[in-house]
């Protein structure tokens, strides 16, 4: 089960910077965000959506083309 899994979540982390250098010409930004286990009782799709919001805002118009782990400090496996 882990195999396919891990495969195509890295897939996503290359994806993410082709198409951000791709679509920089066009002043597009793209990345990623690598939520880890959310429905706990320290954290919520909340705190997942909050990550969202900052890298959709203005404040981060200099981030392109990054994978932002939001896993509450949990240790990433891949």
């Amino acid at each position: 089960f882990l195999g396919p899994y891990s495969v195509s979540k890295t897939a996503l982390l290359g994806l993410t910077k082709v198409f951000a250098n791709d679509l920089a010409s066009d002043n597009i930004r793209v990345n990623c965000v690598a939520p880890g286990i959310v429905q706990t009782k320290f954290s919520s799709i909340v705190k997942i959506a909050g990550v969202v919001s900052f890298l959709c805002s203005d404040d981060a118009s200099y981030i392109t083309g990054e994978t932002i782990v939001a896993a509450g400090g949990m240790v990433s496996r891949l």
